[in-house]
């Protein structure tokens, strides 16, 4: 689904709406920083945007009618963060914000609680623009990073994630914050439990191998 930006009457509503604000622009998420009016041009509002990570601050100035906008919520779940996985949804309140945006975003670490991460610094990692595009790191590669003591737990999709506990020696598998398996050191994959026999399929998907 795509909300498009010609369907603002005035540039009042689309400041209200989307500036400050992560949205997509051209399959890419981008920070509206600010919004001007665009009439002289008979267009309603001309937006200038950060492409995310925010490590330059180079400003992008475009029309809001412009196609390559994208202003229907993107996916969203797991996002590795500072040797972490840390769970990103949307507010369940209702809001008028359009673009997501410090008051529409809730954020939890991998065992539920609430994560104390600010909305600027989550969007000016990595990890955050990795999480909109679906990019995590492979099965083999994520249990490799969790052999350094500073790792907690890694990302292997938006739904799936791997925790590691280094007083039993085991992984891990967070599905949606809930443990659905574990593998054990030198195990080339994860064991289901027997309620998460259905989530295979996922697995597989995600090229995560599980032992049968």
């Amino acid at each position: 689904m795509s909300l498009r930006g010609d369907k603002y009457e005035t540039t009042e509503e689309v400041k209200f709406r989307l500036e400050n604000t992560v949205v997509l622009y051209d399959g890419e998420p981008v920070y509206i920083n600010r919004v001007e009016d665009g009439a002289e041009l008979g267009e309603v509002a001309r937006v200038f945007f950060t492409k995310l990570p925010l490590d330059d601050r180079r400003e992008t100035r475009k029309f809001l009618s412009s196609r390559k906008f994208d202003l229907a919520p993107f996916p969203m779940g797991y996002m590795n963060y500072n040797k972490d996985a840390i769970f990103v949804t949307r507010s369940p309140i209702r809001q008028n914000r359009q673009g997501l945006c410090v008051h529409t975003v809730r954020t939890t670490t991998i065992d539920g609680g609430r994560a104390d991460i600010g909305f600027i610094r989550m969007i000016s990692d990595q990890g955050f623009t990795d999480m909109v595009k679906g990019v995590y790191p492979s099965f083999p590669d994520a249990v490799d990073l969790m052999e350094e003591e500073s790792y907690y737990s890694v990302a292997l999709s938006r739904s799936i994630a791997l925790k590691v506990d280094r007083d039993l020696d085991v992984l891990f598998l967070k599905k949606n914050n809930t443990n659905c398996g574990i593998a054990l050191r030198g195990e080339i994959g994860i064991r289901l439990s027997k309620k998460y026999h259905f989530l295979r399929e996922e697995l597989e998907a995600c090229k995560i191998p599980f032992i049968r």
